[in-house]
């Protein structure tokens, strides 16, 4: 079981091997404490939606099976919106638009897919929370420095006050940061960020493969 997760994390990584999820690790990475906000929520959501479906699919008939799956992920995905708007509003604010369309990003469809009658409850729970980690750990260094290279601060706001940090460390001064990785452009400056991770690590695996 811990095998399986652990491949979720690494080597099966669903952002890094098909791209699934995408547009969430981009809209969730402009800042750190935003990235924290949205792991949450993922994990979250890929905990409770394949785990629901994995009781009710027996019970769903094939004719109606992808609209009872987005009627599931719909309905987690308002539930761990308005729960962590309530409990978490900093860490959410400005996903507020992105984190009910996790219902749509074929993660949880991809998930659900997995689950065949000879699947265990928790070796399967074990394998989602791994695929949430494996978001996480790309979504987190990549909302750091995307902060990083367009703020010049490396901070965490607390959950409720967005005046108050956890921690702020001022690297580079505010007026040597510009360009892509600053305002409405960080999007862009998050997706080039992303090439590069997917280069390297493309790069290194043919780099490997390729030693005598």
């Amino acid at each position: 079981m811990m095998k399986a997760m652990i491949q979720a994390i690494f080597s099966n990584n669903v952002i890094l091997v098909s791209g699934l999820g995408l547009f969430l690790l981009l809209a969730g990475s402009q800042t750190f404490t935003l990235a924290v906000g949205i792991s949450i929520a993922f994990i979250a959501n890929l905990i409770l939606a394949p785990m629901i479906v994995f009781f009710a699919k027996s019970m769903i008939q094939q004719e109606i099976k992808l609209m009872a799956y987005l009627i599931i992920f719909a309905t987690v995905s308002t539930f761990v919106t308005m729960v962590m708007m309530a409990i978490f509003p900093v860490w959410v604010e400005g996903l507020s638009l992105y984190l009910p369309l996790m219902a749509l990003s074929g993660v949880f469809q991809y998930r659900t897919e997995m689950i065949q009658p000879s699947t265990k409850l928790s070796s399967y729970m074990l394998e989602n929370v791994g695929v949430g980690l494996g978001f996480a750990i790309i979504i987190l260094p990549l909302g750091l420095l995307t902060e990083l290279l367009g703020s010049g601060v490396i901070a965490l706001q607390t959950i409720t006050d967005t005046s108050v940090y956890i921690f702020y460390v001022q690297v580079f001064e505010e007026a040597y940061i510009n360009g892509i990785f600053s305002g409405s452009l960080r999007y862009i400056g998050s997706l080039i960020l992303f090439a590069l991770l997917i280069a390297l690590i493309q790069g290194m695996k043919y780099i490997k493969g390729n030693r005598p």
